[in-house]
């Protein structure tokens, strides 16, 4: 638990986001989930659609 001073605010952003950070940095195993074929091929044509309407 952290207990985060909410008097200044850019002091409290600062803070959280050094604790967020430090945690992190404990679990190096985090690894990007494999994407599946079917939504990587779906992304791909709605990125060609958008481009299109552009």
């Amino acid at each position: 638990m952290y207990v985060v001073p909410a008097d200044d605010k850019e002091m409290a952003r600062y803070i959280v986001g050094k604790i967020i950070w430090e945690e992190m940095q404990q679990h190096k195993d985090i690894q990007e989930p494999k994407m599946d074929e079917k939504v990587k091929a779906n992304i791909e044509m709605y990125k060609d659609i958008l481009k299109k309407e552009v």
